[in-house]
C-alpha cells in the first residue's frame, strides 16, 4: 500500500512537470488552455518560445515569466492574419497585479514587440488580447508566437517603462542614452491632448544659481518614420521648451536653454501620430555648459526675458522658423549702428523697439544670408531688439553687432515716417535709408513767412526724393538726386512747413544732409 503511494504521488509529480513545464522543454511550446485569469496563466522560461490563438472575439490568454534577476527582455508577438492583436505586461507585487506595460501598434495582421522592457526578480504577466481600435475578430486556425528573449544591456540605455515623470530614468551631464520608439499605447496617459500617447522621460539634476546660470543642450537623433517630439519640463510639470521642428527621420534639439535654478528637470521624447520604430534606436543626449554673455540666454521670447546685450554683441540661435528671440541694450543717450550677422541659411527681421517697448523700426531689407542694418538708432538709456526668420530654418545662428556713433550734425529720429511723427530742422540734419521705401518727414517751423535755401546731398551710393510741402503737408516741389548729387532749392515757409526725403533706391550705410540757409 506504501508503494501503491509513492507511485501515485511519482505519477502526480511527473503529469504536473510535464504540465507545468510544457512551454519550456520543447523547441516551440503550445499554450495551456484555460488561461484566461491570471491564476491559470501559462509559464514561459525566458528566452523561449509558445503558441497559442485568439480563437474567439473575447479570447484573452496570459502566460508568466519568473525572472530571478534585474534583466533587459524583449517580448515579441507574431502576427496573426486579420487580427489586431496587442499585449499587456503586469508586475505582480504581494498578489496584486499592476499594469507595467501596453504594446499596440494598432494594426490588424502585424507583429507587436517591445525591445526593451526591463524587469527584476518577481512575477510578470503577458496578457495576450485584442487591440482596441479594431472590431473583435478570432482567428482559431492560424496560431500566433509569443517570446521572452533577455537581451544585452549596457548603461546607457532606457529601462522601459519611463512612461512618465514618476517613472523617468536618469540622464547626466555628458551622457549620451539610447531608446526605442515603442508600439505601446500608454493607457495610464490621461492627457486629453495627447490621450494614450507613449512617452519616454528622462531626468536630470541641475545646479544653477542666478549668479551662476547655465544652459542646456539637448539632441534627439532622427529615426526612420517616426517624426519625433522632444519637450523641457521643470519638477513643476512646467513645460519650458518644445522642440518639433523637423519632418520624419531628423533629429529635434534643444540648444542653450538657460536655468538659473537648481533642481530636477525633465526630458520627454515621443513619436507624433502614434509612430513608432521597435528596430532602430534613437541617441538622446545630453550636455550642461556654463553660460557664456555673448550668447544669448533662452528662454528670451519676450520683453520681460530678454537677454542682456554686453559689449556691444552677442551671439543667438533662430531654432525654428516660429522662434523669436528678444535683447535688451544700455547706453547713455546716443546713437547707434546695429547690425544683424545671419547665418547663410537665414532670412532675418530686425526691429527695434524704445524703452517703453514701442516699436521704432522693422526691417527685412536684404535676402536669406545677407546683413541687416540700421545705420542710426536712437537711444535713450535703454532699446530692445527683436529677430526673427520670414523662411524656414531650424538652428540658424546669428550675431549682433552694435557700435556707438558720434555725429557732427543733428540725425534723424525714427519713426519718422509721417506728419505727426516729423523730426524738428532747424539748421542741418543727417538722415539715412532704413528700409526699403523710407520716408523721413521734417518739420521747419518760423514765426512768419521765411524764405529758405535748401542744400540738399544724395547718399554715397543711393538716391533720393526731396519734396518740400505747404503748412497742411501739400507737395509743392519735388527733386530726385543720387550717389552724392548736391541741389539747392528755395522755399517759402508761412509759419511752418515740411521737407520729406523719400528712399528710391537705398543706401542703407551712408547718410543724406539736409541743410538750411535762410535767404532774402
Amino acid at each position: 500500500m506504501k508503494l501503491y503511494n509513492v507511485s501515485i504521488f511519482s505519477l502526480f509529480i511527473i503529469l504536473f512537470s510535464l504540465n507545468n513545464f510544457q512551454c519550456t522543454k520543447k523547441k516551440v511550446f503550445e499554450e495551456l488552455e484555460p488561461n484566461n485569469t491570471f491564476t491559470t496563466a501559462t509559464p514561459l522560461e525566458i528566452n523561449q518560445s509558445c503558441q497559442g490563438t485568439l480563437a474567439t472575439d473575447d479570447d484573452i490568454d496570459n502566460y508568466i515569466i519568473r525572472p530571478r534577476e534585474d534583466l533587459i527582455v524583449k517580448i515579441e508577438l507574431s502576427p496573426v492574419k486579420g487580427v489586431n492583436h496587442a499585449f499587456d505586461i503586469w508586475e505582480i507585487n504581494s498578489g496584486v497585479p499592476k499594469l507595467y506595460k501596453s504594446v499596440d501598434d494598432n494594426r490588424k495582421s502585424s507583429p507587436e514587440m517591445i525591445a526593451n522592457l526591463f524587469v527584476t526578480s518577481g512575477d510578470y504577466i503577458i496578457t495576450v488580447r485584442h487591440g482596441e481600435l479594431d472590431a473583435k475578430k478570432g482567428n482559431s486556425e492560424d496560431k500566433y508566437t509569443l517570446r521572452a528573449t533577455a537581451v544585452s544591456y549596457t548603461q546607457h540605455e532606457e529601462k522601459e517603462p519611463n512612461d512618465s515623470m514618476n517613472f523617468a530614468n536618469q540622464i547626466v551631464d555628458g551622457e549620451t542614452i539610447s531608446g526605442y520608439f515603442s508600439p505601446s499605447r500608454n493607457r495610464n496617459n490621461e492627457n486629453q491632448a495627447n490621450a494614450f500617447r507613449e512617452e519616454d522621460w528622462f531626468r536630470t539634476e541641475i545646479i544653477a544659481t542666478e549668479e551662476s546660470p547655465v544652459t542646456v543642450d539637448v539632441i534627439l537623433s532622427g529615426v526612420n518614420g517616426v517624426d519625433s517630439i522632444l519637450c523641457l519640463y521643470d519638477s513643476e510639470m512646467n513645460l519650458l521648451y518644445s522642440a518639433d521642428n523637423s519632418g520624419e527621420g531628423a533629429a529635434e534639439s534643444i540648444k542653450g536653454f538657460g536655468i538659473n535654478k537648481s533642481n530636477s528637470y525633465y526630458i520627454m521624447v515621443a513619436a507624433k501620430s502614434y509612430q513608432y520604430n521597435n528596430t532602430e534606436k534613437y541617441s538622446l543626449s545630453l550636455k550642461v555648459n556654463a553660460f557664456d554673455k555673448t550668447s544669448e540666454f533662452e528662454p528670451n521670447n519676450s520683453f520681460e526675458t530678454a537677454s542682456k546685450i554686453f559689449n556691444n554683441s552677442i551671439n543667438g540661435n533662430i531654432h525654428n522658423s516660429g522662434d523669436v528671440d528678444f535683447f535688451m541694450y544700455s547706453a547713455a543717450e546716443s546713437y547707434l549702428n546695429i547690425k544683424l550677422i545671419p547665418d547663410k541659411s537665414l532670412d532675418a527681421v530686425l526691429t527695434i523697439f524704445d524703452s517703453s517697448k514701442n516699436k521704432t523700426m522693422e526691417i527685412n531689407n536684404k535676402g536669406v544670408g545677407e546683413a541687416e542694418i540700421i545705420p542710426s538708432v536712437y537711444c535713450d538709456g535703454l532699446i530692445y531688439i527683436k529677430v526673427n526668420a520670414v523662411n524656414s530654418v531650424v538652428d540658424a545662428p546669428y550675431e549682433i553687432v552694435i557700435e556707438q556713433m558720434q555725429y557732427d550734425s543733428d540725425i534723424e529720429r525714427e519713426p519718422n515716417n509721417s506728419l505727426k511723427d516729423a523730426n524738428a530742422l532747424h539748421e542741418q540734419i543727417s538722415g539715412f535709408s532704413s528700409y526699403k521705401g523710407d520716408r523721413d518727414y521734417y518739420i521747419v517751423k518760423t514765426n512768419g513767412k521765411v524764405r529758405y535755401k535748401i542744400n540738399v546731398e544724395a547718399p554715397l551710393n543711393g538716391t533720393i526724393k526731396i519734396s518740400t510741402t505747404d503748412q497742411m503737408g501739400y507737395i509743392i516741389k519735388t527733386k530726385t538726386i543720387s550717389k552724392g548729387e548736391k541741389y539747392s532749392m528755395r522755399e517759402l515757409f508761412d509759419k511752418k512747413g515740411y521737407i520729406i526725403v523719400e528712399s528710391v533706391i537705398e543706401d542703407y550705410e551712408n547718410p543724406y544732409t539736409i541743410e538750411l540757409e535762410e535767404v532774402q
